[in-house]
Formats: structure tokens, sequence, C-alpha cells
């Protein structure tokens, strides 16, 4: 598993981060840029820039770092971590929190693509710690400032894609792959996280932000353009696939997706009702899960593959990662040094 420690000044972090993928970094622009449309995406990058430098400046000090030291231009750095400007938002994933009935908090992501995985979407375990903020450990993408994990105090965010009826992006306006590292830096628990997003407006995509405290608070935040519905955990439990699970937001006309991301969800909630406590070995089993009618651990055939698989446990801030399918591999021990 590739590991990358992060420390500094936000545009520091970017240079370190180029420097060390700098090669993979050119190789994975030239290949996202074949997944282009055409058009001049020019405009749309200088006035989303100049938003960020507005409002929250250490993205575009961190994405200049990483076009320096990697020697790629800005804008095309820029684009490939902004990509929802071009409507190249694909992911699927399954998220779960759980407070067990003795306090304890336990979180779990599955990172699923479509298959075959393209060829820029390389991941590597990521610590990072910043010269303001707070530490965080998590997963990143090379060539990218996001990724979802855990912070020094036991925040945890996670996410899935989801598809609105209406998702006519707002321009200019925030990717949502923004959220997570803002988040992670910046709050100590789920309110401070919901209260930051409500000024992270507007977002150019949609999906689901999962959010979970080492207080056992847990919430997911469906966004899309247009509207954001806050869903609060229940029974100490809450469940995120790509469906806005609210019913407030209205779906895109496609019953194949939904009843896949349904059933998923599904599948997830009938292992927590089997289950009073959850531990790490059974977290790790509902991740693993095969159920011919929405599994969560999705392979090649399925047209969508689980990457890898991470599971965090806010209140001793241990992070466990297996890189790849879940069924076949093992979830390592990681933490904050």
């Amino acid at each position: 598993m590739l590991e990358l420690t992060l420390t500094g000044s936000d545009h520091q972090r970017g240079l370190d981060h180029g420097h060390h993928f700098a090669e993979e970094i050119r190789d994975a622009l030239a290949s996202f840029k074949e997944s282009l449309p055409n058009g001049d995406f020019a405009p749309a990058i200088a006035k989303t820039a100049e938003l960020l430098d507005d409002t929250f400046p250490e993205i575009n000090e961190q994405l200049h770092g990483i076009s320096e030291a990697a020697g790629v231009s800005f804008d095309d750095v820029f684009l490939f971590n902004n990509r929802a400007i071009v409507d190249l938002v694909d992911e699927t994933c399954s998220d779960v929190a759980v407070q067990n009935p003795d306090g304890t908090v336990i979180v779990g992501m599955n990172k699923d693509r479509p298959a075959p995985m393209n060829p820029y979407d390389k991941h590597f375990l990521s610590r990072i710690y910043p010269a303001e903020g707070y530490a965080s450990i998590g997963y990143g993408h090379v060539g990218r400032i996001w990724g979802h994990g855990m912070n020094e105090k036991g925040l945890c965010t996670a996410g899935t894609a989801a598809h609105p009826l209406k998702n006519k992006a707002r321009l200019p306006s925030f990717g949502s792959y923004f959220v997570a590292p803002l988040v992670l830096a910046r709050c100590q628990d789920v309110p401070e996280a919901l209260a930051l997003l409500e000024r992270i407006d507007p977002l150019c995509d949609s999906g689901n932000y999962l959010f979970c405290d080492a207080a056992g608070a847990m919430a997911v935040v469906e966004v899309t353009p247009h509207q954001r519905v806050v869903r609060k955990g229940e029974k100490g439990r809450i469940v995120a696939t790509t469906y806005f699970g609210s019913g407030q937001i209205e779906h895109q006309k496609n019953p194949a997706h939904l009843t896949e991301s349904k059933e998923r969800s599904c599948t997830i909630e009938d292992c927590l009702a089997d289950q009073r406590e959850i531990t790490l070995a059974e977290m790790q089993n509902i991740l693993r899960q095969h159920r011919e009618a929405g599994p969560v651990c999705r392979h090649e055939s399925t047209g969508v593959v689980t990457v890898f698989s991470w599971i965090a446990l806010p209140q001793t801030l241990e992070f466990y990662f297996c890189d790849g399918l879940p069924c076949e591999g093992k979830y390592e021990k990681y933490g904050l040094e």
C-alpha cells in the first residue's frame, strides 16, 4: 500500500505531494484529459478558482504546489480535482456508522468505482499534519487533494455519489470533493461539520456526506446543486449508499440504479439488525457481504468494483485499511503518529 505523509503549510503539502508523485501525476493528467468532452473549460476554471481564493484559499494553495512540483499547469490540476465542472462524477460507494449500546463508535466505507477502473484513479494511505488545523488519516488520490477519513479529534467523513433528477451545476461553485479535506482540517465534531457545510455554497454536484464523531453524533447530508437535506442517525446507526435515503430529493429515472442502491442499503441494514453490538470483526463482515441482491463488496463482473475499504474507531483513533476487495484482502491497522 502506498503511504504518503504531508506536513506543513498548504503550499508545502502540495509541493511534497507533487514531488512524490510527479511522474504518476503527469501520466494521470494525460489519461484524464483523454476522457474529457470537447469544450473550453478555462472560463469555468478561472471563475471557480477565484471563488475558492475568496472563501477557502488553502485549496488553491495546495493545487498550486502540486502543479509546480509536478511540472504541469494549474488549470489541468484544478480540473483534475474539480472534475464536477464537466460532470465526470461516477463513484458509487457504501458508508455506515454505528454507536453501540456501550457508547463505542465505529465507521466503515467501501470505495467503489466503475469497472474497469480508470488509469488515473490511483490511491494511497494519507496522513496529513497541517501547519494550521487538525491532523487526519484517510485515503488520498494521486494528484488530488481530496479523500475521506478521520481527524485527530475523532471526526470521520465518508461519502457516496447520488444522481438527482435536477442536477444542473451552478458555476462558479464548489466541487463536492473539496468538502471532506476542509471538514477534517477545520472541524472537531458533527455540529461543526454541518455548520461548515452551510458555508460551502453553491455546490456544483450531488451526493451524500456522512459525518460521525467520537461522541456518537452522526448525520448524512444529501446535497444537490439546488437542495440539501440532513438525515440523522436512528438508534445509533446510519447508512448511505448511492441514492437519497430521505425520500425528499427526486432521483434520475434509472430504476436499475435505484434498485441496486436500495438493495445494497438493505443488506447493510439487515446486517446491523442482526447484531446488538457491531465490533471491528462484524464491521469487516458487513463490508465483505456478497448477498446476491445488493452485494456490499462488489466485483468487476458486476460492472462496479470495490477498490478499497476502511474502518475507523474514532474514540481510539484506530484506522484500518484494506487495499483491494475486502473479501480477499486484510484490514491493516494504521494510526496518527
